[in-house]
């Protein structure tokens, strides 16, 4: 009697341990799911903000869908729900050429563009590019 009383409180106990280590695992795919994108999100806006031409990409802060006077595509997704979930902001900034971390209040010819990507107030992904007057620029991943 005894014996078995133990048989299955072990029993019970290794349940509870491997649920808890399906939950963890689960959870964890979950993140990197939405990490992926996260950064789907922020390269499709980099790629539209990028396309415009220097003069185009004006110097405000925006957030949302609409972007810097230009409608961002919306990816397919297929739960408008969950879309809702997500945001994006842009931040343009004039920079110093020398040194991007700079912020300018007069222009230089290079703009720093931040896309920021959240989910829930977390950041998924962050893209910073440079363009710059003659229209070459560099996107970088921030994690």
């Amino acid at each position: 009697m005894v014996e078995s009383v133990f048989c299955v409180a072990l029993v019970g106990g290794l349940v509870v341990v491997s649920l808890d280590t399906l939950g963890a695992s689960t959870t964890a795919q979950r993140h990197a799911g939405d990490r992926a994108l996260g950064l789907l999100l922020a390269s499709s806006a980099m790629s539209e903000i990028m396309n415009q031409s220097y003069e185009e990409i004006a110097l405000t802060a925006a957030s949302g869908i609409e972007v810097l006077g230009i409608r961002l595509a919306q990816p397919y997704l297929e739960d408008e729900e969950v879309y809702n979930e997500w945001q994006q902001s842009v931040q343009v900034e004039m920079v110093n050429p020398a040194d991007l971390s700079n912020e300018r209040f007069l222009s230089t010819g290079v703009k720093r563009i931040t896309v920021t990507v959240t989910r829930h107030g977390i950041v998924m992904a962050a893209l910073v590019a440079v363009k710059t007057g003659d229209n070459q620029g560099g996107v970088l991943a921030i994690d």
